[in-house]
Order: C-alpha cells, then structure tokens, then sequence
C-alpha cells in the first residue's frame, strides 16, 4: 500500500467522528429551530442553515491549516505547501468578514438560528473530539 493510500485512509477515519457530530448537530439544530416559537419556521430552519454551512466551511479550512503546518515539516514542495496555507489563511479571514458582516447587519436573525447556528463552531470540536478520543487505534502495519 502507498503512502498516499495510507494518509487518505488515516485521514478519513480521524474525520469520520467530526462528520457524524457534524450531521447530527444539523438534525438536532434544525429539529429545535422548527419547534421554536421566536420566528416563523421557515425562516429560522434556513438561517440555521446558513449558520451552520458557514461554520462546516470554517471548521474545514481550521483542519486544512493544522493538517498543512503539521506536514511542513516532512514536505518535499515547500513552496507548494506554504501557498496552500497562505490560499487557507485568506479563506479563513473571508469567512470571519462574512460572519461579521451578518452579525453586524442582523438581518431580523431569529435568536434559535444565531444560537444553535454560532454554536456549531463548539459543538462540532467538542462531540467530534470526544467521539474520536475513543476511538480504538489501528494496529502498525509491519513494513517487512
């Protein structure tokens, strides 16, 4: 097995705890911005919505930083890689001007929305994190 395919796979099985906390934060979120009674359903299911894909993005572009600085030291392209951070840390800062932007703004946002959808920045890390600290670790494979 390549190195590659044994990075994709490690890589996968650390994401998948924060993938499931991701989905059943999105189904528990929008079950109690529905059941809210602070603005029409509609309208606080879809700034959760928002709110939370926002937070998926930036939670994504967290882990690409800290998986790239974790890599640099081994790095054959530094060049490669340290455009890949610089390309990360500018995302990173658009996402956070749109963040504040709306939450300047405040678009007539249903309180549910704003909370549980801000939450997700806590959520996601803290139930992910716990589920994957769990988690068993695979055996070393034997390079013999």
């Amino acid at each position: 097995m390549g190195e590659r395919q044994k990075m994709s796979r490690k890589l996968k099985s650390q994401s998948t705890p924060f993938l499931v906390a991701a989905a059943v934060w999105l189904a528990v979120g929008t079950g109690l911005c529905a059941l809210s009674k602070a603005a029409p359903t509609a309208a606080a299911v879809t700034w959760f919505g928002f709110f939370w894909g926002l937070s998926i993005l930036d939670l994504g572009i967290i882990w690409g930083l800290v998986f790239s600085i974790g890599s640099w030291e081994g790095a054959r392209d530094r060049a490669r890689l340290g455009l890949r951070i610089g390309i990360l840390v500018l995302l990173k800062l658009i996402v956070l001007m749109i963040f504040g932007l709306i939450l300047f703004l405040k678009h007539g946002i249903p309180q549910p929305s704003l909370l549980l959808g801000l939450g997700t920045l806590i959520v996601i890390p803290l139930l992910g994190g716990l589920a994957w600290s769990f988690q068993p670790s695979p055996p070393e494979p034997d390079d013999r």
